[in-house]
């Protein structure tokens, strides 16, 4: 089991929230995913081939630029 805390978070498929379309983008192995903003501020990735949604909030975006060194 990892220590490291836990970033973002996975949605099942059919997952009904409000989002707003941004985009689409295939990654280098031909996997298809559609960018979205949820409730009016959280990132949204959904997989094509799953269905699942990926949520990032920007609370944990923060914590990830704060690992990252945006404060050195």
């Amino acid at each position: 089991m990892s220590n490291q805390a836990k970033i973002g978070g996975i949605l099942k498929p059919g997952t009904l929230f409000y989002r707003e379309y941004k985009g689409e983008i295939t990654d280098y192995y031909g996997n298809y995913y559609v960018l979205s903003i949820a409730n009016m501020s959280t990132p949204v990735v959904r997989s094509l081939q799953t269905g699942k949604y990926f949520a990032l909030p920007f609370h944990d975006i923060v914590k990830l630029a704060q690992e990252a060194g945006i404060d050195e």
